[in-house]
């Protein structure tokens, strides 16, 4: 009898209305509870979606999770080359302003520069910039000496040249880690952890994904968009020392002075270990393809 009684308030249940709760459970029917269907596919991914709390909805979680897991397949992310992974280009501007690849190194903003969600950031080229808070001679983990990669990815379909600075820095000493990517002479000018400024010619168009890899005490590479052959170098690459200052964006930070300001779009900004040409562009293709998602991307 007990257990008719049991059927019988069941079938109740069921035929009552359906009432959802804010847990997101529907009561009637039985409690039925529907939940994110989204789960990270790597502890490096975890971590930061966990810092990200603005990030809500799985479309942008699986974006950022197959970008930071794509990295580690690759044997290029957070556990083994990057010390610092900005995506400015975010769905909103609090999660913009995150290091990926740790809750260190957040970035802070300075003077007036423009976010635009799934775009990036843009500089009014005479006060706004993005502080890394992050100096190589103290803070660098997988970034050293002789292997070093800084790189950003540029929205902007710039072939006017000019000498604004994409991404750097030095302290007191002159060593600097810096990029130029489309200089009065139309070409990449960059130094990687070195006091000398060598040239990297080729370049008309500052639009794309350009990274500056330094892999020996003498060996630098600037490799762009897909390509895995370094444009041309000019001049001495010899490395000398980490800079003692820290790493700006959209501008360069020479010893506490703000220099040399850029008015491109900047969607991306990346800083760790040196990588050859080939896994650059396996970088680049990461970073093109999380644009590529938002219908942002350049190449």
């Amino acid at each position: 009898m007990y257990r008719l009684l049991g059927l019988l308030l069941f079938a109740l249940a069921l035929l009552s209305p359906a009432k959802q709760t804010k847990a997101g459970c529907i009561i009637g029917g039985g409690i039925f509870c529907v939940t994110s269907g989204f789960t990270a596919s790597c502890s490096q991914s975890s971590d930061f979606l966990a810092r990200a709390t603005a990030i809500t909805n799985d479309t942008d979680k699986t974006n950022y999770d197959t970008l930071i897991c794509g990295l580690e397949t690759d044997g290029i992310g957070c556990s083994n080359t990057l010390d610092l992974l900005y995506v400015l280009a975010a769905p909103d501007s609090a999660t913009s302003l995150l290091n990926l690849c740790s809750a260190s190194f957040a970035l802070t903003t300075s003077g007036t520069i423009t976010f635009a969600a799934n775009e990036g950031y843009t500089s009014n080229g005479t006060t706004g910039y993005l502080d890394t808070n992050y100096t190589p001679s103290t803070n660098a983990v997988l970034s050293t000496l002789n292997s070093t990669i800084m790189g950003v990815y540029d929205r902007t379909n710039r072939t006017t040249n000019n000498n604004s600075v994409q991404f750097g820095g030095k302290g007191p000493a002159a060593h600097y880690s810096y990029m130029t990517i489309l200089d009065t002479t139309d070409r990449v000018e960059t130094s990687v952890n070195s006091s000398n400024f060598p040239t990297f010619t080729t370049n008309t168009n500052a639009q794309g994904a350009v990274s500056s890899s330094r892999t020996g005490a003498s060996a630098a590479g600037v490799y762009k968009n897909l390509t895995s052959i370094s444009l041309t170098i000019a001049g001495s690459a010899n490395s000398t020392g980490l800079p003692d200052g820290k790493l700006f964006i959209a501008a360069l930070n020479s010893n506490g002075s703000t220099l040399q300001y850029t008015t491109d779009q900047l969607a991306a900004a990346w800083y760790g270990a040196g990588l050859t040409g080939a896994n650059s562009v396996l970088l680049h293709t990461r970073i093109n393809n999380f644009m590529t998602a938002y219908g942002k991307n350049v190449f």
